[in-house]
């Protein structure tokens, strides 16, 4: 798919009929917009979104209101997105037209085919753009590059496995094993209801309130998790106002720095406690067998000291004399005479090389585990105080980061105290929820132990049942069907995580300033790795950046590498447009080059929104040769300028342009293309 014109009709800060024709050009395939906030980037961004899905991004405030003020102003009505693309050599025109006040379906959507000029209406336009690109897949190609780190954040696993799952289009098995479960539950009932046997009951009962404990606990982990980012994102609102008041925000600076610290303490206590389980691991085998250790490199050396190992005599050497007949002395040795069966006889107390190399493999098992148990308690000791000096520095923190809200405190200042106080209940109820996430987890991986135990002792009252077993030959087809399922989808999903984590190493060897590594967790979540060390990085708002990004560039190429695929059950793939608005979000000038050199490769067709803070020389230079259409958009004003600075202007391609303009006959976003 491509896509070729974007018409707006009044849509949002755009009066009247305007449009922005895209490139199509292989090679210059980035379609660069320019604009300050406020003048209308995410509401590009969420045109082509609204039109196709009837859906936008969380950051387009005040969805519900469509029509542009001036044209309500004017008593109009209505307004309208269309989207002119190419499909698979076929042209179309898809348009979604809301009109105001209309209490059924508000916004209608239509899809024109068009061929030879003739335009023919499609039956089912919702069908067919989920066909070409699926609606799970849609917010993954309309992007909101300043949201981009909340990929990469680590409670955010979940927000990936979503997108792996919605970008190998598994909706088809999810919704089927959704109904084997169901199909599982209602034959559980029904086994529970038509036995006689008492056993039959009861285990039936047993095995549906475990899973109704499961799906209780899972559900209230989920909402909790959910509860927990809610409460985060509040406690980052109060922590920029913080940053923003002038009398705080040089105290609060140094907190925030010395709670990271916190953080980072915290799980070098929790290494160094793991390090004390494997140090178990690695010594309890030393120190348990030390004495018996000892007895046998006694009973060895003793031994060798009376001669007995090794034997008086080497086997090859006894050997050596039969073969030749011929004494050490000189003599010779006839075959069966009282010479030659003496020297036979010498092989029953000759060792051979099998067991010299026992004797030697012996010795060395037994010194190197003697050495361990001689190491373990140094070893041990050097946990232990890396232990203890991990707590005395963690209490320091402690004490420091009091100390500093304190001194935030004392400043007395009434709308500090009560972000203070908000941000202290906030901690408070983090610290419980994170409790609640820990119950959860233990109360899941018990319930989930159990129920397969309690399965098979059904399974066994069942066979024993005339009346139950054929519904239960029933359960276990659905219940088999449902597995086969789940398993064809993790095969897909830990494929997909490979192929995903190959693209991602490629793009950090290309582009990140440091030797970092990327790991995709079996959870989903994503680790950014000192390459040297295997060790996670602590991520920075720009690491998070980069690496989304990446995530998101590598999620679309795989999702285009299984355009071909040929399954029943996985969706194959989609070739779309790739729609980024402030692609750059918090990085600096260096990432900033360098992910500019990799947009282009993100996708066949792109469109960049940037403001001046984003599209700076540096993306330009890199990116220049890749743009194939570029558009500014100039916010007009009714109002005077008065203390105002009367335009701002943007040097491009050797010219200048003004986008701010007052006295205008209306307020309005206007696109102005420049190549």
């Amino acid at each position: 798919m491509k896509i070729n014109k974007i018409s707006l009709y009044n849509f949002r800060q755009f009066y009247g009929n305007q449009y922005i024709e895209l490139t199509t050009n292989k090679d210059k395939n980035v379609t660069l917009i320019h604009a300050e906030n406020g003048v209308g980037k995410t509401t590009i961004l969420n045109s082509v979104l609204w039109c196709f899905f009837n859906l936008v991004t969380s950051k387009f405030e005040q969805k519900e209101k469509i029509i542009n003020f001036e044209a309500i102003a004017e008593g109009k009505k209505d307004a309208s997105v269309s989207v002119d693309f190419e499909h698979e050599g076929t042209f179309y025109n898809a348009q979604r037209h809301f009109v105001e006040g209309k209490k059924e379906n508000p916004s209608d959507f239509s899809v024109l085919k068009i061929s030879n000029s003739i335009s023919t209406p499609l039956n089912a336009p919702v069908s067919f753009i989920n066909s070409v690109i699926p609606k799970e897949m849609a917010k993954y190609f309309f992007f909101d590059g300043e949201a981009a780190e909340r990929f990469s954040a680590e409670k955010n696993y979940k927000l990936i496995g979503k997108a792996i799952r919605n970008m190998l289009g598994c909706e088809l098995a999810e919704t089927a094993m959704s109904d084997l479960k169901f199909i599982v539950g209602k034959l559980d009932s029904k086994i529970g209801s038509c036995a006689d046997d008492e056993q039959i009951k009861n285990k039936e009962k047993e095995l549906d309130e475990l899973k109704t404990k499961l799906d209780k606990y899972k559900a209230k982990k989920d909402e909790t998790e959910e509860e927990i980012e809610t409460q985060v994102k509040l406690k980052n609102e109060i922590n920029k106002k913080l940053e923003k008041n002038i009398r705080a925000k040089e105290i609060h600076s140094q907190r925030l720095s010395k709670e990271d610290e916190y953080k980072e303490k915290l799980a070098d206590i929790k290494e160094g406690e793991l390090n004390l389980i494997k140090w178990i691991s690695a010594y309890a085998t030393s120190i348990v067998s030390k004495k018996l250790s000892q007895i046998t490199l006694d009973f060895i050396n003793e031994e060798e000291i009376k001669g007995r190992i090794p034997s008086p005599y080497d086997e090859k050497f006894v050997e050596d004399i039969l073969s030749a007949q011929i004494c050490i002395c000189g003599r010779r040795i006839e075959p069966e005479s009282q010479e030659w069966r003496s020297v036979t006889a010498l092989l029953n107390k000759a060792s051979s090389a099998n067991l010299l190399s026992k004797v030697t493999r012996s010795r060395a098992t037994i010194q190197y585990l003697q050495k361990k148990a001689g190491d373990a308690p140094s070893a041990f000791e050097d946990l232990q105080k890396r232990i203890a000096r991990d707590h005395d520095q963690l209490s320091k923190l402690e004490q420091k980061i009091q100390e500093l809200k304190s001194q935030i405190t004392n400043l007395n200042i009434q709308e500090i105290n009560e972000q203070e106080k908000a941000r202290d209940n906030i901690e408070k109820e983090l610290s419980k929820l994170q409790i609640t996430i820990g119950n959860c987890d233990t109360i899941i991986k018990q319930t989930e132990k159990r129920i397969p135990s309690v399965e098979k002792e059904l399974a066994v009252l069942a066979s024993q049942s005339q009346k139950v077993r054929k519904i239960f030959i029933r359960r276990q087809l659905a219940q088999t069907a449902f597995l086969m399922l789940e398993i064809i989808l993790k095969d897909y999903e830990v494929s997909a995580r490979e192929e995903i984590s190959k693209l991602v190493n490629i793009m950090l060897e290309e582009t990140a300033r440091k030797d970092y590594s990327f790991r995709f967790n079996n959870d989903f979540s994503i680790e950014l790795l000192y390459s040297d060390s295997m060790l996670p990085v602590p991520k920075s708002d720009g690491e998070n950046q980069i690496l989304s990004l990446m995530f998101l560039s590598s999620l679309i190429k795989y999702s285009q590498s299984l355009i071909d695929l040929e399954s029943q059950i996985i969706r194959p793939g989609t070739i779309a447009p790739l729609i980024l608005d402030s692609p750059y979000g918090q990085l600096d000038k260096k990432y900033k080059a360098s992910i500019a050199k990799q947009i282009p490769q993100m996708a066949s067709q792109i469109v960049m929104l940037v403001s001046s803070s984003q599209g700076d020389e540096t993306v330009l230079d890199a990116i220049r040769p890749f743009i194939g259409a570029e558009y500014i958009l100039i916010a007009e004003n009714k109002g005077s300028r008065r203390d105002k600075k009367s335009s701002d202007t943007i040097f491009l391609n050797g010219k200048s342009y003004d986008r701010l303009f007052y006295n205008c006959e209306k307020n309005l976003s206007r696109i102005e293309r420049i190549l």
